[in-house]
């Protein structure tokens, strides 16, 4: 019950710190790990630090905590472990959010291509759901790693091989729909994000780069004109996949079904909100996609022509992963020198200031070079307005999706969904209205939309989100 000087813990002047508060809070006073943790508890009962200066003559919260802590004879007691920080380094950080532009990269590298239009959506639904499915997948391989100890980091993970069996299956299925090529690009293409996801997260850049980067190198150079033909180049990035996953099986030590700490099924509905959350930005990639490759003007453009007015979409939302690991890493550090979560709140809304404002610098740059590049890297093709158009609608693909991975480390599972989901919904009604669209895509699409909905609805009201 409130007491009656107008708070929950009443005035205090006077009297003992304690002497006003409620026998539950407390309790809880008592067993609390640190003062930090009594002034989240206060903040919690409704003191704010002016209550605290008012009420019970104190600086703030955090020296009412002081006082309740020493005075309550609390037992000392040492802090659990807290979990590790899942970003090792800068680079590791914009390898992350590399893999949620995979969907649009996918689908960029086929706008100019030969490939049937059916066979292109096939391809990019595929990616985009499983770019998805890797966000639980990475999730669970840091849990796993992280109940393994010190000794075993990377055989903790073994658990997760056998989902390279999912890349596998999914090239089979759309060689049968879509043709041996495609079949092909869409097995490979998944073969080598689940192998960067599972060698991440065991700490093993190294290997990603060394197989990933000169091969893409040489992918492309056949995209750009090089000597190499596009088989050449699909095949070598076929057998990076392979190379990749047989690294990972070797460096996790072999495929077990379980591992030192087997994985509960709160673990897996832990995941949830990360597949939810890559599930919509695979949505917006599709949406975006359909809307912008069928334009007349740009049926026959290079490849060239798309890499450069894609630039805005792929280049923040990979910055974007490093711009909130940046921030987390700051906040962490200010919990030891704030006093009283008024002053945090305010130093996280500064940071979340200046993290949209180096976004929104870098996008500007980039939307402006490439505007200027892309009548250059061929006349013949999109105009002026044309490009502008272009880079525009890439660069709205761009901080929509910056603006869910930003949410998402807030932990607004809720706003994340609303945000990729709703703007999908508006894309596709948009095309849906300007017509031509086939019965098989608006089948494919719709129920990739309607899936979405409904584990974006389960995620944001079931499970909980991992902070």
């Amino acid at each position: 019950m409130t007491a009656p000087g107008g708070s929950p813990a009443g005035r205090a002047r006077g009297h003992h710190p304690g002497a006003m508060l409620e026998p539950e809070l407390l309790e809880r006073i008592r067993v609390a790990v640190d003062e930090h943790e009594v002034a989240v508890l206060l903040e919690s009962a409704g003191i704010s630090d002016r209550v605290a200066a008012d009420e019970y003559d104190v600086l703030d919260v955090f020296d009412l905590a002081v006082r309740l802590r020493t005075s309550t004879g609390a037992p000392p007691r040492l802090p659990s472990p807290g979990r590790p920080d899942w970003y090792v380094s800068s680079p590791v950080a914009v390898l992350r959010g590399c893999l949620f532009t995979v969907a649009g990269l996918v689908s960029v590298g086929l706008a100019g291509s030969g490939v049937g239009r059916n066979a292109a959506i096939w391809v990019l639904v595929w990616s985009a759901v499983w770019v998805a499915m890797l966000q639980g997948l990475s999730f669970l391989g840091y849990l796993l790693r992280e109940r393994g100890g010190p000794g075993s980091q990377a055989s903790s993970i073994a658990p997760l091989i056998p989902s390279f069996a999912v890349p596998v299956l999914a090239g089979m299925a759309t060689a049968v729909f879509a043709g041996p090529g495609s079949g092909v690009v869409t097995g490979a293409a998944l073969l080598v994000l689940t192998g960067v996801v599972l060698l991440l997260v065991v700490d093993r850049p190294w290997a990603v780069a060394s197989v990933v980067l000169p091969v893409g190198a040489v992918a492309a150079w056949a995209i750009s004109g090089g000597p190499i033909n596009s088989q050449v180049a699909i095949a070598l990035w076929a057998g990076s996949g392979v190379v990749l996953a047989i690294t990972t099986v070797a460096v996790t030590g072999g495929v077990r079904l379980t591992g030192p700490v087997p994985l509960s099924r709160q673990d897996v509905r832990s995941a949830g909100p990360f597949v939810v959350a890559g599930l919509g930005i695979g949505a917006m990639s599709v949406a975006v996609v359909v809307v912008v490759a069928p334009a007349p003007t740009l049926s026959g453009a290079s490849d060239g022509v798309w890499l450069v007015a894609a630039a805005p979409f792929l280049v923040p939302v990979s910055i974007a992963e490093l711009l909130v690991v940046t921030v987390r890493r700051s906040l962490l550090a200010a919990t030891t020198r704030t006093r009283g979560l008024d002053e945090f709140r305010h130093l996280a809304r500064r940071q979340a200031v200046r993290m949209w404002t180096a976004h929104l610098a870098l996008m500007a740059t980039l939307a402006l070079a490439c505007t200027w590049l892309l009548p250059l890297v061929s006349p013949a093709e999109p105009t002026w307005t044309e490009a502008l158009s272009l880079v525009a609608a890439f660069g709205l693909l761009g901080t929509v999706l910056t603006a869910g991975l930003l949410l998402l480390a807030a932990g607004r599972l809720a706003r994340v969904s609303g945000l990729l989901w709703g703007g999908a919904a508006l894309v596709f009604l948009v095309r849906l209205v300007a017509g031509g669209w086939s019965p098989a895509v608006v089948v494919v699409l719709a129920f990739v939309s309607a899936a979405g909905v409904v584990v974006s609805s389960l995620a944001t009201e079931g499970l909980d989100s991992y902070r």
